[in-house]
């Protein structure tokens, strides 16, 4: 009954509110501009407060009854041997509330898998089998090319320039010597078959289509794997002593629960080797992410360096230093490793690996690139890229640069991306076992890097067989992993477990029984009950490096000792007690253990600390924009000052004398008239004491790709919220005081003249404190001004005096106050000193 009666409130209201507007339209002719402005605002903050009555359903606070969803483990599981083990920990997974299951069910589960379909498969040359005894004959190569124009073209990378180089052949038999040939030789892992269909052969499929601009023809390309080819006898000899192979899978952006939810049959794999074989599957279930971007996990990974007090570098700009990738596999080189790096980017585009080692610069030539990057390669003891090399042709052929947007499916002459990765890793694998040679692999796959979270459901089956063959590979130790979970999407804005999951990613371990002996019972105890420990990836670089056979033992270096990690990783028992305070995490970051941040009310207590942040961040906006556009008479261009319309998922914590305030902005969108908001998820530092207040970080959630279209120059895509549509409008009004009158949210605005005709303090208020700041409606002259506050019984978060420039069209944001105690009558005033100059 009592949600009948809510229920009838709520349509009461809504009723109500709907003969208002209807009124209001009626009239609306009749009435002033001023009038209608007025009136469109009040129509604008009831879509708003509509949107709140939804989300405060969606969003209802967790002191209240609801149920949860469970969290995903697989069905057969390997336990430690306690039975208690598990309640002893001090960390358990927060709860997913229950709205998410079915928010993750109508997003992930409302279309088919894609498939490459659209595409047909050409084949003009097979290799029948990969076996090196078999391919001591020619016999297990065939070509067919009756159904091209000749001469068909096999091409191949330039070893000293990284272009292709294509030779002509108009017969299968010279095809055929050709490849094998070829397949002796040190190789790249692949070759191309470049084929003008001739007419009588059909329609040509479009979506599976080159064209080539010298020759004003379309042709088809079929890519063909090679195996490694570059050991002699000597080098075999000499690595002939037993080692551990380590053959990590890097599928980048999916939580761990997303894992269960779109690899179903390869969790069903995973329980059916735990239930069926002496292989062990473990399941790391509490892995609490570094960062939500790959490159700091990476570097957690391979160089065993994490610092959380160092701000990160944007996202559009190059790392301050390269991933020092040789801290880890320089050691396994030492030991006789092959090294191979995979990953399904383009490498003369600006994100991956040339991006990590800091080689991608879009001034420089293709053959510089290549040059460039083969000395970081060599510097990175990375041996070989393998059909790393391929994907900028991949790419091309989905008219992508990389497929992080509006890509269903990434699609090759008929097959996925990641089937070519997963079948050279096979071949690569395979061939040097053979070979006696031991190989640290790695492959990062982007297919969940993208916006709608079921892209990865394409991987299920070809991962699953990928790892059938994996965890017979006796001394081979297999780690699937993730970095974090996806970084953008309607998951991550609809649902507070979309954002938890962010920060929660996947990582599993195969053990065959051979790697279990090798590491004994010891450390097989240890990695067991340590599947439901707090860890993170930096354990995963000291067990990955304990590895190593006759090893010096790795020592823990002193920035890292605050984390509570060992030298032997998660070889080592990991304490139970362990809390996000031990672990090395990079804000803005969420703790995913239960309890470690209270949720707290979005209510006016603390709307003071959202005003602030999203102060600080206009005023980055004004600043990227008046750096490029330094005689404008507006603060801003198309890059919108930002609004806040609400802040929701307010969540804080305390350690020692400092409170980490965590919560996300809702702003406009770059939509015009519609209830879209655009989302910032902002971490604070706030001093107990005193209420000082530092913005730590700030990271879009929204998508902002859609932004570049109308962004300014200068201005960094993260914070742009532009009128995406009339991208090219240059129609910048200047500031008046009218828009200093828009209502701000959960707090009260004066309007304070200075002496100055153009200069102006606006100071929005309520019971628990103020924001304040300095206004410029010229259009030719700025200030440089000095501000003191002097207040009672309420705390300011910034230095005083506060000094800075207004620039013509700018409101900048000064500094924000609190109250001192809960019960505080505060008051303040101010003294302003300003200096008038020309803009030049």
């Amino acid at each position: 009954m009592l949600r009948v009666r809510r229920k009838m409130k709520k349509i009461i209201f809504m009723s109500m509110v709907g003969m208002v507007l209807c009124l209001f339209f009626l009239n609306l002719k009749q009435l002033s501009i001023d009038s209608k402005v007025k009136i469109q605002k009040f129509v604008k903050s009831v879509h708003r407060l509509s949107h709140d009555i939804h989300m405060a359903n969606l969003w209802r606070n967790s002191n209240g009854k609801r149920k949860h969803c469970e969290i995903p483990y697989l069905e057969k599981m390997i336990l430690p041997t306690m039975s208690n083990a598990r309640q002893d920990v001090t960390c358990h997974r927060v709860k997913p509330h229950r709205e998410s299951c079915q928010i993750a069910d109508d997003l992930f589960k409302s279309k088919p898998i894609g498939t490459c379909d659209h595409q047909k498969n050409y084949e003009f040359c097979k290799i029948k089998s990969y076996d090196p005894d078999d391919m001591a004959r020619k016999s297990y190569i065939t070509c067919s090319i009756n159904q091209c124009v000749l001469p068909v073209y096999l091409g191949q990378i330039n070893k000293n320039t990284g272009e292709k180089i294509w030779t002509p052949f108009n017969s299968d038999a010279d095809l055929v010597n050709s490849i094998y040939e070829i397949e002796k030789q040190d190789n790249f892992g692949f070759f191309y078959i470049k084929c003008v269909l001739s007419n009588e052969n059909g329609d040509l499929d479009m979506s599976n289509a080159f064209f080539d601009q010298d020759e004003g023809v379309f042709f088809v390309l079929q890519l063909i794997l090679l195996p490694p080819m570059y050991l002699n006898h000597t080098e075999q000899k000499k690595t002939a002593e037993e080692q551990i192979n380590v053959n990590i899978i890097f599928i980048d952006s999916v939580s761990r629960h997303h894992f269960y939810r779109s690899l179903p049959k390869t969790v069903e794999l995973f329980s059916n080797i735990n239930t069926n074989t002496k292989t062990k599957v473990l399941d790391f279930q509490l892995t609490q992410s570094v960062r939500s971007r790959t490159f700091e996990t990476l570097q957690a990974m391979f160089s065993g360096y994490v610092n959380p007090d160092e701000k990160p570098f944007g996202v559009l700009a190059m790392p301050p230093v390269a991933l020092k990738t040789e801290e880890l596999l320089g050691k396994f080189k030492e030991k006789g490793y092959k090294t191979l790096w995979l990953e399904d980017l383009c490498y003369l585009w600006e994100w991956g690996i040339v991006k990590d080692l800091r080689v991608y610069d879009s001034t420089l030539s293709q053959i510089e690139t290549w040059t460039k990057l083969e000395a970081a390669l060599l510097k990175a003891n990375i041996d070989s890229l393998g059909i790393t090399l391929t994907s900028c042709e991949v790419m091309l052929m989905n008219n992508h640069n990389d497929p992080f947007h509006d890509l269903d499916t990434v699609c090759f002459n008929g097959r996925h991306h990641h089937e070519y990765f997963l079948e050279y890793l096979q071949m690569y694998q395979t061939h040097l076992n053979k070979m006696n040679r031991p190989f640290f692999t790695f492959y990062e796959t982007n297919v969940a890097h993208e916006d709608t979270g079921r892209r990865i459901q394409t991987l299920d089956v070809h991962l699953e067989d990928f790892l059938n063959f994996s965890r017979n590979q006796l001394n081979t130790l297999t780690v699937v992993m993730s970095d974090h979970g996806n970084s953008y999407g309607d998951f991550l804005q609809r649902s507070e477990e979309g954002q938890i999951e962010l920060y929660h990613p996947s990582m599993f371990l195969i053990i065959p029984e051979k790697v279990s002996h090798y590491l004994g019972d010891k450390k097989m105890k240890n990695l067991i009950e340590n599947q439901n420990r707090l860890i993170s990836h930096l354990d995963l670089f000291y067990t990955i490096n304990s590895l190593l056979i006759g090893g010096e033992q790795v020592k823990v270096a002193n920035n890292n000792q605050r984390f509570k990690v060992t030298s032997q990783g998660l070889f080592d028992q990991i304490s139970p007690h362990r809390t996000c305070n031990d672990m090395p995490m990079i804000n803005p970051n969420l703790c995913i253990c239960e309890g470690f941040e209270s949720t707290v009310s979005n209510d006016a207590d603390h709307v003071v600390y959202a005003h602030f942040a999203l102060g600080k961040i206009n005023n980055e906006i004004q600043r990227e924009y008046r750096k490029h556009h330094r005689r404008s008479s507006t603060g801003v261009g198309h890059c919108q000052q930002l609004q806040l319309y609400q802040f929701t998922n307010v969540r804080k914590s305390l350690n020692d004398n400092m409170m980490t305030l965590k919560m996300n902005l809702e702003v406009q969108s770059g939509v015009s008239n519609s209830n879209e908001t655009d989302i910032f998820f902002v971490t604070m530092s706030v001093e107990t004491s005193n209420h000082k207040i530092t913005l730590q970080q700030v990271e879009r959630i929204s998508g902002y790709s859609r932004y570049k279209t109308c962004a300014d120059e200068g201005v960094s895509l993260p914070f742009c919220v532009c009128d995406i549509t009339s991208p090219h409008s240059t129609n910048q009004n200047h500031l008046s005081l009218y828009d200093l009158e828009e209502n701000i949210l959960l707090m009260q605005s004066s309007i304070h003249h200075i002496e100055n005709k153009c200069l102006y303090l606006v100071s929005d208020d309520n019971h628990v404190g103020l924001v304040l700041y300095a206004v410029n409606i010229c259009k030719d002259v700025y200030f440089d001004i000095s501000v003191e506050v002097q207040h009672i019984k309420l705390d300011i978060s910034t230095s005083l005096p506060v000094k800075t420039q207004v620039f013509p069209g700018e409101i900048q944001f000064l500094t924000s106050g609190v109250r001192s105690s809960p019960d505080s009558k505060w008051s303040w005033s101010y003294t302003v000193n300003f200096m008038e100059l020309t803009l030049k």
